[in-house]
């Protein structure tokens, strides 16, 4: 027993010690080394018996993935996970969006850092489908993963939308930049008028 005792309470410094050396500063915020290291055999059990999220419908979905984020040992595991969920999820949604200019993209991943995301947009059944399939039968690690790959995407997916939905928001935009630059009663002349038409892609307009 003793040596039981002996073996439980090493493994628990080893896996304090590892906790603290592999985690970033940035992931480090509400984690709890001393309790991961002392809870090490939860943490086994759940790596070798890990439920994984089932992609067979959305609702099989909602419910697998709370199931898998209610196993993890840590606040910090269960709000990883449910951000990675969320990154999957903005990925499937703005893919299928092509209108989103880059602002509103830029908006929606500010909103996927919050748990709640899935409740502040409209999810389309198409998006709910793509969601299932790309989640279905990862475990914790996969998850994280799929989550940061997500991520990447919607980023690069963001630089290549416009700044405005359309012509004429783009001129409007150029000219309240212009105005904040040189005074909100500053007159905008005809050839610079002309020229914001011409980077937004109008036509220049002829007297």
């Amino acid at each position: 027993m003793k040596q039981l005792l002996g073996l439980y309470i090493f493994v628990s410094f080893v896996v304090t010690g590892y906790s603290i050396f592999t985690t970033s500063e940035r992931d480090s915020f509400g984690k709890d080394h001393f309790t991961e290291g002392l809870m090490w055999p939860v943490g086994l059990f759940n790596y070798v018996f890990e439920p994984e999220i089932d992609g067979g419908s959305y609702d099989s979905l909602v419910e697998s993935l709370s199931e898998l984020l209610e196993s993890r040992d840590t606040d910090h595991d269960r709000y990883l996970g449910a951000i990675a969920a969320n990154q999957v999820l903005l990925h499937a949604y703005v893919e299928s969006d092509p209108n989103l200019t880059k602002p509103e993209v830029k908006k929606l991943v500010d909103l996927s850092r919050m748990d709640k995301f899935a409740s502040l947009i409209t999810v389309k059944e198409q998006v709910k489908q793509s969601v299932a399939e790309r989640l279905d039968g990862l475990d914790f690690d996969g998850l994280i993963l799929a989550g940061q790959n997500a991520f990447s995407k919607t980023m690069k997916i963001s630089e290549s939308r416009p700044l405005y939905a359309t012509a004429e928001d783009c001129v409007d935009g150029l000219i309240r930049a212009y105005r904040e630059e040189l005074g909100p009663d500053s007159l905008i002349r005809y050839d610079q008028l002309q020229e914001f038409n011409e980077k937004c892609g109008l036509p220049r307009e002829e007297w």
